[in-house]
């Protein structure tokens, strides 16, 4: 039966059982961040990092030391989802400092965190969350002074893998189209460097010669390769490596993309005039008045034969058909960068001192700007997922459907520059 007290004072006896606990529990040490009632604690993210992979996270934290910490359990929330699930079968022991969930699937965001449990107290802290979205897709990126590449993970919050090796300054990268090799231009060497996936150095290089600019072919894995050297050749060799034909261009090559429609090639160059390469050895000239350099040339994978060139000098782009210049587009402040879609009806151009991504159809209709990309340099399409990713100057990578929708945002601290992306589909 409830004493007087207890009924006339509900409220003190409340405050004096309060008391009591935690007088109970006060000689419990709080030397740890995460305990709510340690005052000096600051943070909870412990180094706590979420790592996406294909179709698994991977979770690594720093050592949780604290003499009042008797283990851990490992949480996971699906985005949009209020429910959490305890994916660490046990208690985990203090020496661990990662785990993977294979059970992530791809495509989903989830967020995970630490569960602290405390000895003599069911307090049950937890660390901040960290968020991951799996996927099979990898990209690569070079850092903004294009002297390193850098594997991030599939959802672009996190860096990886750094490749073993510090460039001059990085022209290209490609990923080789049986997704065994990544290769890397290095513009002042000339030479092309190859990786494996892990971003470890492979040992056997080969030998490729100086190299001006290369092209894999998506479908039968033919490499097309630019010699450095004054009346630079073109060679175009199979899958396995024998020369089936070569080019003298006379010109330096800077780029060269691929016809799929006729098996042929444009070469973009440092001069007023392009090249376009037939496949039976013949070589075309294609000229414009307002040509100044037309540096760089992109073109889509269906098949068609139109190709789109950014001419840096001019702060131009152009649109070719398969030995002519369409028409001509000079609106950009700083033109840094184009790209295509599949059937090259479509063209992106980073303009770095507007701070705009053009989007521009093959009709020379400007079909959206996109704004506050922060200050694009580099542009990539991806054909698995259909999207456009954008590297800014300030570190910001941005991911836009077409039409111009921004689907999403992420910053690195090291700011990245070109883009290409390694899919696992």
């Amino acid at each position: 039966m409830p004493g007087p007290f207890q009924n006339k004072y509900p409220l003190l006896a409340a405050l004096a059982l309060s008391a009591l606990l935690a007088l109970a529990c006060s000689d419990r040490p709080r030397s740890n961040p995460f305990d709510p009632r340690n005052p000096d604690h600051e943070q909870r993210l412990a180094g706590f990092n979420a790592l996406a992979g294909n179709n698994e996270v991977l979770l690594y934290w720093d050592p949780l030391d604290y003499e009042d910490v008797k283990g851990m359990q490992v949480e996971r929330v699906t985005v949009g989802n209020t429910d959490t699930t305890v994916i660490s079968d046990s208690v985990l022991a203090l020496d661990n400092t990662s785990f993977r969930d294979p059970q992530a699937k791809n495509g989903t965001t989830y967020e995970y965190r630490l569960r602290l449990l405390l000895k003599d107290s069911e307090e049950r802290p937890v660390t901040e969350n960290d968020r991951a979205t799996p996927g099979p897709s990898y990209p690569w990126v070079s850092n903004l002074d294009r002297t390193a590449v850098t594997r991030l993970t599939p959802d672009f919050r996190d860096e990886r893998y750094d490749m073993e090796y510090s460039f001059n300054f990085v022209q290209d990268i490609q990923v080789r189209p049986d997704n065994s090799e990544i290769w890397v231009l290095d513009a002042v060497t000339a030479k092309i460097y190859r990786f494996y996936f892990d971003g470890s150095y492979v040992p056997d290089q080969g030998n490729l010669g100086q190299t001006a600019a290369f092209r894999f072919n998506t479908f039968n894995h033919a490499l097309w390769i630019a010699s450095w050297a004054l009346n630079s050749t073109v060679f175009r060799l199979s899958r396995a490596g024998e020369l089936e034909v070569s080019y003298r261009t006379d010109v330096f090559p800077t780029w060269i993309e691929l016809d799929y429609k006729y098996d042929g090639a444009w070469v973009a160059t440092d001069e007023n005039r392009m090249l376009y390469l037939e496949s039976n050895g013949a070589i075309r000239e294609i000229t414009h008045s307002a040509f100044i350099s037309p540096e760089k040339v992109v073109s889509g994978i269906s098949a068609n034969s139109r190709a789109w060139v950014l001419d840096y000098d001019a702060k131009a782009i152009f649109h070719l058909t398969i030995d002519d210049v369409d028409w001509n587009l000079k609106i950009f402040s700083n033109p840094q960068d184009i790209a295509a879609n599949d059937d090259a009806t479509v063209c992106w151009v980073a303009d770095m001192d507007a701070d705009i991504v053009y989007e521009i159809d093959d009709l020379k209709n400007i079909r959206a700007q996109v704004h506050n990309l922060g200050h694009p340099t580099d542009l990539f399409w991806d054909r698995l997922d259909q999207s456009l990713y954008v590297t800014g100057g300030d570190g910001t990578i941005s991911c836009l459907q077409s039409g111009g929708t921004v689907l999403w945002q992420t910053h690195l601290n090291n700011h990245p520059g070109q883009i290409v992306v390694q899919d696992f589909n």
